[in-house]
């Protein structure tokens, strides 16, 4: 048996593993693109042959007209859609989703593969409905996936106006064919991973007027969700003001965390379970994590990279770091992990059940943990917070000061642009190694997204964003460049380079405390005129 749950290896953050995992597992790895859902081989039935096809938004408000008019040849070509904001939702009696259908008498059916939906949020959903009519109310059944650990799923409303009834069928895992067939006043539901090996799901009685709609339904509930929070979050930084305090000297100040580090995530749920009480209840660990993986869990675990192929240490010499399990092989006896790979590159690999063993860390001071994404659990853009902590940042004011009740005072740690002078001040007293400088640029590429989002949402204009964006896309650039020098630096010590990359960090500082109050400005005036 084998399984792989999802993961996205072009991650925002990449500088600490944390960051890395939290970004493979959220986030699509086609989330610039506009397509909502890819799909290929759709298949009808011969009955239909001939038919037109049509497509439209179906909401309680406003039911667009029928925008494009298909025949079966381009809708059998056609391997992607759009669907804007909507739910079908077996909490909701008026449903809002984009619907790619045709008109039917009689008996018909529908088969096509769904290869790929946006992970924008985990209620995402596309399928294939019968529908009795395009109010937003009507009668339907629905089979669909979703790119979540919500799996494949069955709705049905049995009478227009009530609250649909929802079923779980099984895990997702792209891609999965889907069918649907009209036999009579029935509707047979199938899925499968192809064509050949499709399973019969359900009959549902679906008592009908003569015509009926039949074809692809899509919609999400969010635009995306997890932009919504990362645009959100990210824009403070902390250090110590000795970087030999701490394992992780610099990093983004997201909340009220320190060693517990995917407790800031409000969009994970994350269990931790030490190795001490796996070994008291005599539990396989092989097995544990087999059982989490089929039920969407990804695991964080500490290993020893001495035992981990395709790992700098492979072989080499002992170093204990995390990795994260997402999938495995029982056949093969092989997990598939990511972490940083040889040239601490954040990568997949694959290792044999008894490589893992031998690496595991047995001891009281690392956990396991399970993390999985909340099957409900979304998060809204906040434009006031993002102000406050642009604020707090150029003030070098701690933006969680106020969290007193979760966390001490410590007079070791600085905030906002301050992490600037004691990373330069630690760069002359230490080799600081390459993390600390890929953080301040990764920092800089987050605001970039910031920027490009905040526009595509309308919440700056064009002018505001073409004035802004240039400034802080050439401190993205400096902070790059910086980077570049600081590994020469590390290969062959120069002090030349070491006063260029100070000069560098100088300037950053300079011109952040120039720009980040204009587009505090901006995001308020911007607001006065929203209202």
């Amino acid at each position: 048996m084998k399984e792989v749950l999802p993961i996205n290896l072009a991650n925002l953050i990449k500088t600490y593993s944390y960051h890395a995992n939290i970004s493979a597992i959220l986030l699509d790895d086609k989330i610039e693109e506009e397509a909502n859902v890819w799909f290929s081989n759709v298949k009808l039935d011969p009955t239909s042959e001939g038919n037109v096809w049509f497509e439209r938004q179906i909401s309680e408000f406003s039911s667009s007209e029928e925008i494009e008019v298909l025949n079966n040849i381009a809708i059998s070509n056609r391997t992607s859609a759009a669907c804007s904001n909507g739910d079908i939702s077996s909490l909701n009696k008026n449903d809002d989703f984009r619907y790619i259908y045709s008109k039917i008498t009689g008996d018909s059916s529908i088969e096509i593969s769904i290869d790929h939906i946006k992970n924008s949020g985990v209620w995402s959903k596309a399928g294939l409905m019968f529908r009795e009519d395009i109010s937003s109310d009507s009668k339907y059944v629905f089979i669909f996936a979703t790119p979540s650990v919500n799996g494949i799923c069955f709705q049905v409303r049995d009478s227009q106006c009530e609250a649909p009834k929802l079923e779980y069928i099984d895990k997702s895992s792209f891609p999965i064919r889907l069918k649907i067939e009209r036999v009579k006043d029935s509707v047979n539901l199938y899925y499968g991973r192809s064509p050949h090996n499709l399973k019969f799901f359900k009959e549902v009685s679906f008592k009908s007027k003569n015509k009926l709609y039949m074809g692809l339904a899509m919609c999400s509930s969010e635009e995306n969700s997890y932009m919504n929070w990362y645009a959100s979050d990210f824009i403070q930084l902390y250090c110590y003001k000795d970087f030999n305090m701490h394992s992780i000297p610099i990093d983004f100040n997201v909340g009220p965390h320190k060693d517990d580090f995917y407790s800031f995530c409000p969009l994970l749920n994350v269990q931790k379970i030490n190795y001490s009480l796996i070994e008291k209840l005599d539990i396989c660990i092989i097995d544990l994590i087999i059982n989490a993986i089929n039920e969407g869990q990804y695991i964080d675990i500490g290993l020893n990279e001495f035992y981990i192929p395709e790992r700098d240490a492979y072989r080499e010499y002992p170093r204990i770091h995390s990795s994260m399990i997402y999938g495995y092989d029982s056949e093969n006896k092989t997990f598939d992990l990511v972490g940083y790979t040889q040239g601490n590159i954040f990568g997949n690999s694959k290792v044999t059940f008894e490589e893992f063993e031998k690496a595991l860390i047995k001891d009281k001071e690392h956990d396991i943990l399970l993390i999985k994404p909340h099957v409900y659990r979304s998060f809204s853009f906040n434009i006031e917070s993002v102000k406050r902590q642009l604020s707090d940042y150029i003030h070098a004011a701690d933006s969680f000061s106020s969290l007193v009740t979760s966390r001490n005072y410590d007079p070791d740690m600085v905030y906002g642009v301050d992490v600037y002078d004691y990373l330069i001040q630690n760069i002359v007293t230490n080799q600081i190694g390459i993390r600390p400088l890929n953080l301040i640029y990764e920092h800089k590429k987050l605001m970039l997204m910031r920027l490009n989002y905040m526009r595509k949402r309308g919440l700056i204009s064009e002018n505001i964003f073409e004035l802004l964006f240039p400034q802080f896309k050439s401190l993205m650039d400096l902070a790059y460049t910086t980077r570049q020098q600081y590994l020469k630096h590390i290969l062959a010590y120069n002090i030349k380079l070491i006063k260029i990359i100070i000069s560098n960090l100088v300037s950053m500082k300079a011109k952040e405390l120039e720009w980040i109050p204009k587009l505090i400005d901006c995001l308020a005036n911007e607001a006065q005129i929203s209202n």
